[in-house]
């Protein structure tokens, strides 16, 4: 079965995709959308992703980044990209806005007080912790 989408392409309907407004609109419309208003595309990406993950506004994202001075939480440095929010696996609590290597470094211990003092004690006795 064929259908037009808004702009008149025809696509079939496992092609069709609903734009914000709910209407349908095909693979073709949104190409062109991504390609003429990357940005804006970007942002509602983005605020979507944040609204979904952590019930945070893209507001509430700027104001934390204001409050920590749009640095990181725990090494205070920027960064290359745009710092990530941090939370609580077991609450789902936003605790602040990492760098990306903070963020990986508490993801990669899984969260565990008990490793990241083992590594804190690796780190001062160089090397070992015995």
């Amino acid at each position: 079965m064929k259908t037009h989408c808004r702009r008149g392409h025809e696509r079939t309907m496992e092609n069709t995709y609903t734009d914000s407004s709910g209407k349908r609109c095909c693979r073709e419309c949104r190409r062109i959308q991504r390609q003429t208003n990357p940005e804006k595309v970007r942002a509602k990406t983005r605020a979507a992703h944040l609204s979904r993950r952590y019930g945070m506004s893209r507001e509430d994202y700027d104001h934390l980044a204001a409050e920590q001075n749009h640095v990181c939480a725990i090494c205070h440095g920027t960064g290359a990209r745009r710092l990530a929010v941090d939370h609580d696996h077991a609450t789902g609590k936003v605790r602040g806005l990492l760098c990306s290597n903070c963020n990986a470094g508490i993801g990669l211990l899984n969260e565990d007080i008990d490793r990241v003092l083992t590594v804190i004690q690796y780190l001062l006795h160089g090397g070992s912790t015995a």
